[in-house]
C-alpha cells in the first residue's frame, strides 16, 4: 500500500518532468520487484535513487513536503521490517497462499464489533492489540511454545503424554 501512495507521487512528477518522473516510477517498481522477492539490500539500493532524485521536485512540486516524509517513513520501514519480508514468488511457484485478505477481514469484524457502543462489552486499544498477539502466535503456531516460556508446568496436547484413544491415534 506504501508503494501504491509512492507511485500517485510518482504521476504527479511525470507531469513537471517527464524523464525524471519516469525514472523515479521506474525506481519504485524495481523497489516492488526486489520486494516481491525478498531482496530487501536490492530493495533499498534501488529505493535510493528514488530519495536522490525527489529533491529534483524541492522547488517546483506543491506537495514536496509530503512527498518527502513518505519517502523517508517507507525507507524506515522496510529497514527496520528487513527480517519480515517473505519471498512472495517463490510463495506463488509453490502454489502457496499469499494473501492475507481473510485474515484481515477476520481482524476488522472482531474489532469492529468490539469497538462499536452497541454492544455491552467494549475493548481498549490495549486489549485489542493483546487479542491480535494471541490470534498470530495461534496462527502462526506459536502460542504453546509461548505459554511454556510463560508456564513451564502448563500442560499442553503437544506437551503432555497422550491420554485418550483420539490424541493417541493422532500422535
Amino acid at each position: 500500500m506504501r508503494l501504491t501512495v509512492l507511485r500517485q507521487f510518482a504521476k504527479g512528477l511525470l507531469h513537471l518532468d517527464a524523464r525524471l518522473g519516469g525514472e523515479i516510477d521506474r525506481a519504485l517498481e524495481s523497489t516492488k520487484w526486489y520486494l516481491w522477492h525478498a531482496k530487501v539490500m536490492a530493495a533499498l539500493d534501488a529505493f535510493a535513487d528514488v530519495s536522490t532524485r525527489i529533491y529534483n521536485f524541492e522547488d517546483s512540486y506543491p506537495k514536496f513536503a509530503a512527498l518527502k516524509r513518505t519517502v523517508e517513513e517507507f525507507e524506515g520501514y522496510i529497514s527496520e521490517n528487513a527480517s519480515m519480508v517473505q519471498n512472495y514468488g517463490q510463495l506463488w511457484r509453490e502454489g502457496k497462499l499469499i494473501s492475507t485478505a481473510f485474515i484481515e477481514s477476520l481482524v476488522n469484524s472482531l474489532l469492529g464489533k468490539r469497538f462499536t457502543k452497541k454492544q455491552q462489552m467494549q475493548w481498549t486499544h490495549a486489549g485489542a492489540h493483546l487479542l491480535l498477539q494471541t490470534r498470530c502466535k495461534t496462527i502462526n503456531r506459536e502460542l504453546a511454545t509461548t505459554f511454556h516460556r510463560w508456564y513451564p508446568d502448563f500442560a499442553t496436547n503437544e506437551s503432555s503424554e497422550a491420554t485418550t484413544p483420539e490424541m493417541a491415534a493422532a500422535a
